[in-house]
């Protein structure tokens, strides 16, 4: 299976490179506690379902801040939160349904705003 990379159709830049995807109630609970890191260029993509969107989340148990991409079912971004944490909560993005947490500064970096397409694909 390739790779999965993550794109902002609306500004024509790559986000990241390579995008790991929890759409598991394990993977999801499990998310990126325990590393040490989440390099630039990776993503970890929450996957909502219909009982469980991916709407907020919690850093507990994490060793770094990240950044974080709410989007709605078509990956339009809802809400953007810059180095959020360890140790910290966000609150329901209203219509978010998956987000993407990436390392601290890359929203910064690929200039993403709400609003704008992401696409997810090889």
């Amino acid at each position: 299976m390739a790779s999965l990379k993550l794109v902002n159709k609306t500004k024509n830049v790559e986000v990241a490179g390579f995008v790991r995807v929890a759409d598991s109630f394990f993977a999801r609970a499990i998310g990126l506690m325990g590393k040490k890191s989440l390099p630039a260029g990776e993503a970890l993509w929450f996957k909502g379902a219909f009982l469980m969107p991916a709407n907020s989340i919690q850093t507990h148990f994490m060793r770094f801040a990240i950044d974080v991409v709410f989007t709605d079912r078509s990956l339009v971004v809802k809400e953007i939160v810059r180095d959020l944490k360890p140790w910290r909560m966000t609150k329901p993005v209203r219509g978010a349904v998956d987000c993407f947490e990436l390392a601290a500064g890359s929203l910064a970096r690929t200039k993403i705003e709400i609003g704008d397409q992401l696409h997810v694909g090889n």
